[in-house]
């Protein structure tokens, strides 16, 4: 039982056997603060489900339908489906590339699942005095080696003036040479 849950009840509970002079009158209608306590941000299906955080990151980053990253056209696009393509994957019937959602954003190139990434960047973004990559290793299972490249990540796409895909595509050619 998560920590949430387990205020909801002590909550509920106390709110239960406080006197009568005390007790506030709830209608039926309205939920108690004890449920809306484990009612959380976190607890919405981006963060859980892959298809859901995918469809997430296509409604931010095409809002008007996906487009080649490699050529620019929007018009000759075509989702490839079938056992023999991972989730995701669309074609640019012009070039011929097949590319994702996460081509020229922070989740490039990383095997890191996207319902990670939406997690990440939702607890950097909500929290108030920063976060360090080991209370987001914490809060997110996994390794503190995963949490420090997404927390570097992040932090760079939040930089004003920096396109992330472009300097990170330059890194990785001189890195391979």
């Amino acid at each position: 039982m998560s920590w949430r849950a387990t205020l909801a009840k002590i909550a509920a509970r106390w709110l239960s056997e406080m006197p009568d002079m005390f007790a506030i009158p709830w209608p039926p209608n309205i939920r108690l603060l004890s449920e809306n306590i484990a009612m959380s941000h976190l607890q919405n299906p981006i963060f859980h489900d892959e298809d859901k955080a995918r469809a997430w990151f296509e409604a931010r980053i095409w809002p008007n339908g996906p487009f080649c990253p490699h050529c620019g056209e929007a018009e000759n696009v075509t989702r490839l489906n079938g056992k023999a393509h991972r989730p995701g994957v669309l074609q640019c019937n012009s070039c011929r590339e097949q590319f994702t959602v996460t081509v020229n954003t922070v989740c490039e190139r990383s095997k890191i699942p996207l319902t990670k990434w939406c997690m990440a960047i939702y607890l950097i973004n909500s929290s108030k005095k920063g976060m360090s990559a080991l209370q987001m290793h914490r809060m997110m299972g996994g390794s503190y080696k995963t949490a420090w490249f997404m927390m570097h990540r992040i932090r760079e796409a939040m930089r004003e003036g920096k396109d992330v895909g472009r300097a990170w595509r330059r890194e990785q050619g001189r890195r391979s040479r």
